[in-house]
Protein backbone atom coordinates (compact mmCIF):
# COMPACT_ATOMS: atom_id res chain seq x y z
CA UNK A 1 0.00 0.00 0.00
CA UNK A 2 1.70 3.01 -0.89
CA UNK A 3 1.48 6.51 1.79
CA UNK A 4 0.17 9.41 1.13
CA UNK A 5 1.87 12.56 -0.22
CA UNK A 6 1.94 15.25 1.95
CA UNK A 7 -0.36 17.51 -0.28
CA UNK A 8 -3.10 14.04 -0.52
CA UNK A 9 -2.76 13.89 3.02
CA UNK A 10 -3.59 17.87 3.59
CA UNK A 11 -6.36 17.12 1.29
CA UNK A 12 -7.56 14.11 2.95
CA UNK A 13 -7.89 16.01 6.26
CA UNK A 14 -9.54 18.72 4.56
CA UNK A 15 -12.26 16.69 2.94
CA UNK A 16 -12.76 14.59 6.62
CA UNK A 17 -12.54 18.44 8.40
CA UNK A 18 -16.02 19.24 6.26
CA UNK A 19 -17.65 16.48 6.51
CA UNK A 20 -17.12 15.96 10.46
CA UNK A 21 -17.84 19.43 10.78
CA UNK A 22 -14.94 20.47 12.20
CA UNK A 23 -14.36 23.13 9.93
CA UNK A 24 -17.40 24.79 11.20
CA UNK A 25 -16.68 24.17 14.88
CA UNK A 26 -13.49 25.62 14.29
CA UNK A 27 -14.35 28.51 12.86
CA UNK A 28 -16.95 29.49 16.05
CA UNK A 29 -14.27 28.63 18.37
CA UNK A 30 -11.74 31.18 16.59
CA UNK A 31 -14.59 33.74 16.59
CA UNK A 32 -15.78 33.25 20.11
CA UNK A 33 -11.99 33.67 21.41
CA UNK A 34 -11.74 36.39 19.28
CA UNK A 35 -14.95 38.42 20.80
CA UNK A 36 -13.62 37.77 23.95
CA UNK A 37 -10.34 39.25 23.75
CA UNK A 38 -12.20 42.20 21.88
CA UNK A 39 -14.44 42.88 24.81
CA UNK A 40 -11.62 44.08 27.14
CA UNK A 41 -9.99 40.44 27.46
CA UNK A 42 -11.33 37.30 29.72
CA UNK A 43 -8.79 38.35 32.20
CA UNK A 44 -10.30 41.87 32.80
CA UNK A 45 -13.59 39.88 34.02
CA UNK A 46 -12.01 37.76 36.31
CA UNK A 47 -9.48 39.45 38.88
CA UNK A 48 -8.25 36.55 40.50
CA UNK A 49 -7.19 35.06 37.22
CA UNK A 50 -3.24 34.46 36.68
CA UNK A 51 -2.72 36.60 33.08
CA UNK A 52 -0.34 33.92 31.84
CA UNK A 53 -3.05 31.46 32.41
CA UNK A 54 -4.24 30.83 28.64
CA UNK A 55 -8.05 31.20 27.58
CA UNK A 56 -8.95 27.52 25.95
CA UNK A 57 -12.57 28.04 25.45
CA UNK A 58 -15.50 30.50 25.56
CA UNK A 59 -19.26 29.04 25.32
CA UNK A 60 -22.35 31.19 25.81
CA UNK A 61 -24.40 29.78 27.75
CA UNK A 62 -27.02 30.07 30.83
CA UNK A 63 -25.95 28.83 34.66
CA UNK A 64 -28.82 27.27 35.85
CA UNK A 65 -29.08 29.55 39.19
CA UNK A 66 -29.64 32.74 37.30
CA UNK A 67 -32.35 33.66 34.28
CA UNK A 68 -29.50 35.38 32.56
CA UNK A 69 -27.78 34.72 29.64
CA UNK A 70 -23.50 34.54 30.22
CA UNK A 71 -20.44 32.81 29.04
CA UNK A 72 -18.54 30.19 30.21
CA UNK A 73 -14.75 30.33 30.07
CA UNK A 74 -12.62 27.72 29.89
CA UNK A 75 -8.95 28.57 31.15
CA UNK A 76 -6.00 26.08 31.71
CA UNK A 77 -6.74 25.73 35.27
CA UNK A 78 -10.29 27.34 36.09
CA UNK A 79 -13.92 27.38 34.82
CA UNK A 80 -15.61 31.03 35.16
CA UNK A 81 -18.64 32.29 34.03
CA UNK A 82 -19.71 36.10 33.24
CA UNK A 83 -23.45 37.10 32.98
CA UNK A 84 -23.51 41.05 32.37
CA UNK A 85 -26.17 42.69 34.59
CA UNK A 86 -29.46 43.73 32.39
CA UNK A 87 -32.49 45.85 33.21
CA UNK A 88 -35.80 44.94 33.39
CA UNK A 89 -37.37 44.71 30.46
CA UNK A 90 -40.92 44.01 29.09
CA UNK A 91 -40.72 40.39 29.75
CA UNK A 92 -37.72 39.49 31.80
CA UNK A 93 -37.02 40.42 35.31
CA UNK A 94 -33.45 42.56 36.33
CA UNK A 95 -30.55 40.76 36.73
CA UNK A 96 -27.21 41.53 38.72
CA UNK A 97 -23.98 41.40 37.23
CA UNK A 98 -22.50 37.65 37.54
CA UNK A 99 -18.79 36.40 37.89
CA UNK A 100 -18.09 33.33 39.12
CA UNK A 101 -14.51 31.57 38.94
CA UNK A 102 -13.97 27.80 39.72
CA UNK A 103 -10.17 26.20 40.04
CA UNK A 104 -9.82 22.97 38.12
CA UNK A 105 -8.43 21.71 40.92
CA UNK A 106 -12.06 21.33 42.95
CA UNK A 107 -13.86 19.67 39.80
CA UNK A 108 -14.60 16.21 41.05
CA UNK A 109 -16.74 15.33 37.96
CA UNK A 110 -18.29 16.80 34.69
CA UNK A 111 -21.07 14.87 32.84
CA UNK A 112 -23.23 15.93 30.14
CA UNK A 113 -26.96 16.29 30.56
CA UNK A 114 -28.97 14.90 27.67
CA UNK A 115 -32.17 15.07 29.61
CA UNK A 116 -34.81 17.53 26.71
CA UNK A 117 -35.88 19.88 29.56
CA UNK A 118 -31.89 20.47 30.71
CA UNK A 119 -29.82 19.55 28.44
CA UNK A 120 -25.89 20.99 29.42
CA UNK A 121 -23.29 20.10 31.42
CA UNK A 122 -23.27 19.86 35.30
CA UNK A 123 -19.95 20.05 36.97
CA UNK A 124 -19.72 18.26 40.69
CA UNK A 125 -17.38 20.74 42.63
CA UNK A 126 -15.83 20.29 46.10
CA UNK A 127 -15.27 23.01 48.14
CA UNK A 128 -13.50 21.15 50.79
CA UNK A 129 -11.53 17.70 50.03
CA UNK A 130 -11.62 16.61 53.65
CA UNK A 131 -15.58 17.20 53.61
CA UNK A 132 -17.09 15.26 50.35
CA UNK A 133 -20.58 16.50 51.46
CA UNK A 134 -19.52 19.61 50.52
CA UNK A 135 -20.44 19.00 46.75
CA UNK A 136 -21.82 21.47 44.76
CA UNK A 137 -23.21 20.59 41.36
CA UNK A 138 -23.40 23.13 38.67
CA UNK A 139 -25.54 22.96 35.66
CA UNK A 140 -24.78 25.24 32.79
CA UNK A 141 -26.54 24.96 29.76
CA UNK A 142 -28.31 26.19 26.82
CA UNK A 143 -25.31 26.03 24.67
CA UNK A 144 -26.21 27.11 21.33
CA UNK A 145 -22.88 26.57 20.07
CA UNK A 146 -21.61 22.88 19.14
Amino acid sequence: MASLTPAALAALTKVQARIKGWAQRNKLRAARLEEAKAAGGPHALFADLSPHEKLRDVFPCGLASIVARGSLYVFDKHLCYHASAKPAGMFSAATDEVVMTLPLSQVAHVAVKQEFTEPGIVVTAVTDPVDKSSATKLWWGGMYSP
